[in-house]
């Protein structure tokens, strides 16, 4: 059986106050419905809802509602959204596990791998 609701809230509110997020509230929800989904067809697990100040967690999170609210502690400290080099250190200082920012490192360097200029572009502006 997964956790309830009161358990929930208890723990993400240990971790917002243990990570200095004092003013910042938590959500138990169905992320996986019409309003979330429409950016995010799979749904998702967590969000960090920036402009109200609230970690949102899927309620079928199930084992991974720990590493999700740190994922999104890491997004409210960081203020923002996205994974890039500034987010992979706060993540890392909350606790993310090594293997999601493993994954959000490589995701980083793909993404600026696609940004970056050709060679031959570079080639020709020298």
């Amino acid at each position: 059986m997964g956790m309830d609701y009161k358990t929930a809230k208890a723990a993400a509110r240990k971790l917002l106050d243990k990570h200095g997020l004092h003013d910042w509230g938590f959500s138990w929800e169905n992320l996986r419905n019409p309003l979330f989904t429409h950016a995010h067809p799979e749904g998702l697990w967590g969000t960090c809802d920036l402009e109200n100040m609230v970690i949102r967690v899927d309620y079928r999170v199930g084992r991974g509602f720990r590493q999700t609210v740190l994922h999104e502690i890491a997004h409210a400290k960081n203020g923002k959204s996205g994974h890039g080099k500034d987010w992979i250190m706060i993540a890392s200082d909350v606790g993310v596990s090594s293997v999601e920012l493993l994954r959000y490192a490589l995701l980083d360097l793909e993404k600026q791998k696609d940004l970056a200029p050709s060679r031959v572009t570079r080639r020709i502006k020298s």
